[in-house]
């Protein structure tokens, strides 16, 4: 709140807010914050400018009220994008949050899968006892353990194929050449009628 007091202590706009006066207070202003490297601007006595009405063109062409259009409508224009750049980064977060959600249960499979495939091993690692059957998912299990080194054939391999050793539906074939690889059959019946096949005859000499 300015209150337009004079030295002697009067209400006089015309004193104390005339162009003049206005003026001396610019001049002295920036004298005082010359330490500052504030400059006064020159006054427009000397430079001779007016202030342009919205009516008029200026030079670089188009009213001033047509401009302030634009300008106006460009403001508009950029608040709609900034809100739309807000929704968008909500949007990144909510998914950066599923995406960790997710990132977190694949990590808990993974070790849950682990942990189960850890304690299949070992379970096939014992010893049955004597007073259980043997079970013949432990015994593949021990089968596939001690043959994980080989790699599985395909299907055209194993049909020329000799057999090494089997149990369940797993089977170790003599490839030729030196090579052995593993096999699932179908079943445990498939192994063993390959198994009598060789036994008759009809299979390949495993020592080819």
């Amino acid at each position: 709140l300015a209150v337009p007091l004079t030295q002697d202590g009067r209400l006089c706009a015309k004193e104390v807010l005339a162009r003049t006066e206005l003026m001396r207070r610019q001049t002295s202003y920036a004298k005082a914050m010359e330490p500052f490297g504030v400059q006064r601007g020159v006054p427009a006595k000397v430079t001779k400018r007016r202030h342009i009405k919205l009516t008029e063109k200026p030079q670089g062409g188009g009213k001033a009220s047509e401009l302030a259009a634009q300008l106006a409508a460009a403001n508009s224009t950029i608040a709609q994008l900034q809100q739309q750049v807000q929704q968008l980064q909500g949007l990144n977060v909510d998914y950066s949050r599923q995406i960790t959600a997710l990132e977190k249960r694949i990590e808990q499979a993974q070790r849950l899968a682990t942990f189960e495939k850890q304690i299949k091993v070992e379970m096939a690692a014992k010893k049955p006892q004597r007073d259980l059957p043997d079970d013949p998912e432990t015994a593949m299990a021990l089968f596939l353990e001690k043959y994980k080194a080989l790699p599985y054939c395909t299907p055209q391999e194993a049909s020329g194929g000799s057999l090494v050793a089997s149990e369940g539906r797993f089977a170790v074939l003599h490839l030729g050449h030196g090579r052995n690889a593993l096999v699932e059959f179908p079943s445990a019946q498939a192994v063993q009628e390959l198994a009598r096949g060789q036994q008759q005859g009809h299979g390949r000499d495993p020592g080819r």
